[in-house]
């Protein structure tokens, strides 16, 4: 097949700052790029507008770069910042909130940095493609990165993986569900947990044809002999479907729910749920909650939160 680009050209660049999404900025173009650092140079393919592509980062500052932790770093798409260390992470991206606070309010926020930069999250949604158990790798949803072990989620999430992917990838080969040819059944993999890990769940997403089959039936008896999982659940939705955790659901082993304790609180999160998925970086707002709420006389309270 002939490339679609016989001869791109290539432009350089320095990267003179950092975006509040750790991308790097370049006075003489209106790019930012993906793992680079403030000093590095970029040679990038131009395909017109929109359609620049990143090619090379020649380090210039990083004569002794920050390693990240994780090997699949700067091909799968999860992480955006671990070649930077925490402190610049952090001062980067909260550094526009903390400035129009200043500015606009007169008001200078205390900014309370996390203490875990790694095994926080109570949740990871794994997509399944034959012969892969991964993330999708970053601006590309059709390629998924093989991902062996993930350093944002818990040691039992990675233990669960590690067992997942042996009975899986080795047993059930055909199980996935191939995107192209629509053959196939399993879409996705979510593992989730709460703080202390003392309570778990697993939740498998499948094509809805599979459910009741003599196969859905097999796989749920050999899951009861390889997970470690308190509670299992099969959920079913559309094969074109690009959702995880969501649907039509069985219950293979415990409950559909997990447990999660908030100062003595306990909480029920249900399988297809949203919750705080970094409930120890969440701390310090519930008990600042916690605290003014003690001192506020008034009975008219206003929630307000945003995503990013």
């Amino acid at each position: 097949m002939k490339p679609k680009y016989d001869n791109p050209i290539l432009l350089k660049t320095k990267i003179t700052s950092l975006s509040p999404q750790l991308q790097g900025v370049s006075p003489d173009t209106n790019l930012t790029f993906r793992y680079t650092n403030i000093g590095d140079e970029v040679t990038y393919e131009q395909r017109g507008k929109g359609k620049n592509k990143f090619a090379k980062v020649d380090s210039i500052l990083r004569a002794n770069p920050y390693n990240p932790q994780c090997s699949h770093f700067a091909d799968c798409g999860g992480c955006s910042g671990q070649h930077l260390d925490y402190q610049t992470q952090f001062t980067t991206k909260t550094s526009l909130v903390f400035e129009k606070f200043k500015s606009q309010f007169h008001f200078q926020p205390n900014l309370i940095p996390s203490e875990r930069h790694y095994e926080y999250r109570n949740r990871m949604d794994f997509a399944v493609f034959p012969g892969f158990i991964g993330l999708r790798q970053a601006e590309n949803f059709r390629r998924i990165i093989d991902i062996k072990k993930c350093e944002l989620q818990s040691e039992w999430a990675n233990e669960e993986l590690t067992q997942l992917r042996s009975l899986l990838l080795d047993e059930y080969q055909d199980l996935p569900l191939d995107r192209r040819s629509g053959n196939g059944y399993l879409k996705y993999i979510t593992l989730r947990t709460n703080i202390k890990s003392s309570d778990t769940i697993t939740i498998l997403t499948f094509t809805e044809d599979f459910q009741s089959t003599e196969l859905d039936n097999k796989l749920a008896d050999d899951l009861l002999k390889f997970s470690t999982s308190n509670n299992i659940i099969f959920c079913y939705n559309r094969k074109q479907s690009e959702v995880s955790a969501d649907g039509i659901f069985k219950v293979i082993r415990g409950k559909s729910h997990y447990t999660e304790d908030f100062f003595g609180k306990i909480i029920q999160v249900p399988f297809n749920s949203f919750f705080q998925p970094n409930p120890n970086g969440f701390m310090p707002i519930i008990r600042f909650i916690e605290d003014k709420l003690k001192t506020i006389e008034s009975s008219t309270l206003i929630d307000l939160f945003c995503g990013d």
